[in-house]
């Protein structure tokens, strides 16, 4: 990877800069992104393709730290139960419901 030199790093600040100052395509009420990307639901099957920077080390999830095979887990694999961050909420992913004991030991899920 090439270094660069202090003046260097100034001048690419400085065109972020200048770049901030002229207003986006969201600012000016345009979308950024093209709407035919949002106008299709999902569909079973076909393909999906991954950029990533190298090949993942494992498909272990729990024995690697590698974001590669995170990227790759977190499209192959889901959650049994979701949990909302702004309202602490569980919601159904592949579990429809689930309960748990009494003692809050253990919890039963239902499987979709």
């Amino acid at each position: 990877m090439p270094t660069r030199s202090l003046p260097a790093h100034l001048s690419a600040l400085t065109a972020l800069l200048a770049l901030a100052a002229v207003p986006t395509a969201a600012a000016q009420g345009k979308a950024n992104v093209p709407a035919s990307l949002f106008q299709t639901n999902g569909k079973r099957g076909g393909t999906l393709t991954l950029p990533l920077v190298s090949s993942p080390q494992s498909f272990n999830y729990f024995a690697v730290l590698d974001n590669n095979s995170y990227t790759v887990m977190n499209n192959v694999l889901d959650r049994l139960i979701t949990l909302d961050p702004q309202t602490n909420k569980l919601y159904p992913a592949l579990a429809e419901s689930w309960t748990f004991a009494p003692d809050g030991r253990s919890a039963t899920l239902n499987l979709r």
